[in-house]
């Protein structure tokens, strides 16, 4: 038989959840000839209508690195069992990333009482409390102590890592002071609960597990958590996207993006300090065929003051959120819907429920927010 080749029918161990379509049993992977996986999106969706094939060439040529350690490391095995023992792998050679077990994830789900960000939350959205809880159970946003704990967990459900961040409740800040980041590896290490050289991939983005769920949106991308979970609330300030946080500034490269370029679209949201970075990002990306768009919107918005530093798109929707919140402003948008409900049942005929999804349908409740906005920014004027 000729490897690497299409796993054989086995039972329903041997097959996987497709990386594309999200369909559970339906994914055939790649094998070589020692029977291991090549990577777990390298294979073929077995459903018509998703026809997802990642080839073990197209992966190789996605990751050349991999081609020659993988190649070094399998010949070094075969010349060891020509010899009846087994070679030592070479120090480069591919590693299988660690995974944390899920009673690690289980274990820091609830306890948002005492979660400063979770509060923070509702303090900024009081009238969206479903969007909010929605948004907590998406990402498994979770506490371990006085920390908000935001798990990475990639296309497969696997636990990879987790951030803990410690938040002001009446600001949504961080808090910059001495220990107040972490991550959950390192604490569990420190409990001695896993193994010290417990190392995972460090190229999954926080949400990617998000992906399998929506296969056909567009996928934007942030620094941090706090901004890709807040964003993700304000469906009616930003479109229907997979909102992905890479954990950093700096963490972003064209390298990353390919991995998930499976028939996507990219949208990059960088802070005020990271845009002309993500900007060359963008343009490497493109250069390999991927559909990406830089977004500058923080660099128009952002004011001379807010530029120098790290505004980002969090910033700005945490402003914008705060205006909706004013007593006047809510007055003045109640005061547009109502007017625009009379003139859709009264005049038109509609029924109440007819109005309101007309409202929704046409975009009118966004329209009456900025009008209403517009409204209690000439009054204070």
């Amino acid at each position: 038989m000729i490897y690497p080749t299409l796993e054989k029918y086995r039972g329903a161990a041997t097959r996987f959840t497709c990386p594309n379509c999200g369909r559970r049993g339906e994914f055939t992977r790649y094998i070589r000839e020692d029977g291991s996986h090549i990577s777990d999106d390298v294979g073929r969706c077995n459903r018509a209508s998703c026809g997802y094939h990642y080839s073990p060439g197209q992966f190789y040529d996605d990751n050349p690195d991999l081609r020659t350690r993988q190649m070094k490391h399998h010949n070094m095995k075969s010349r060891g069992r020509r010899r009846g023992t087994m070679a030592r792998a070479p120090s480069n050679a591919f590693v299988i990333p660690d995974h944390l077990a899920p009673m690690h994830l289980a274990a820091t789900i609830g306890g948002y009482q005492d979660n400063s960000f979770v509060q923070f939350l509702f303090d900024l959205f009081p009238n969206d409390p479903e969007d909010i809880e929605a948004a907590i159970r998406a990402y498994r946003v979770g506490t371990e102590d006085r920390f908000t704990v935001f798990p990475v967990i990639d296309r497969w459900q696997r636990f990879c890592k987790a951030q803990l961040i410690q938040y002001d409740r009446a600001t949504g800040n961080r808090i910059k002071e001495k220990f107040s980041t972490s991550s959950l590896q390192s604490r569990l290490k420190a409990r001695r609960s896993i193994n010290q050289d417990f190392e995972t991939d460090k190229n999954v983005f926080f949400g990617e597990h998000l992906l399998a769920k929506f296969p056909g949106r567009p996928i934007a991308i942030v620094e941090s958590p706090k901004t890709a979970v807040i964003a993700s609330i304000c469906k009616g300030v930003v479109p229907d996207l997979v909102w992905l946080a890479c954990m950093g500034k700096d963490n972003l490269n064209a390298d990353r993006l390919e991995r998930l370029r499976r028939a996507r679209t990219f949208h990059l949201y960088p802070d005020a300090k990271g845009y002309e970075k993500w900007l060359r990002i963008g343009s490497a990306a493109r250069k390999r065929g991927l559909m990406v768009d830089v977004s500058d919107s923080i660099q128009k918005i952002a004011s001379e003051n807010e530029n120098v530093g790290d505004f980002d798109l969090a910033d700005l929707l945490i402003r914008e959120q705060t205006k909706r919140n004013d007593p006047a402003i809510r007055e003045a948008f109640r005061v547009l819907i109502e007017e625009r409900l009379s003139i859709l049942t009264n005049d038109r005929g509609l029924t109440l429920y007819a109005a309101e999804a007309e409202i929704l349908a046409t975009g009118f409740y966004e329209n009456a927010m900025s009008e209403a906005l517009g409204l209690a920014s000439n009054c204070s004027n």
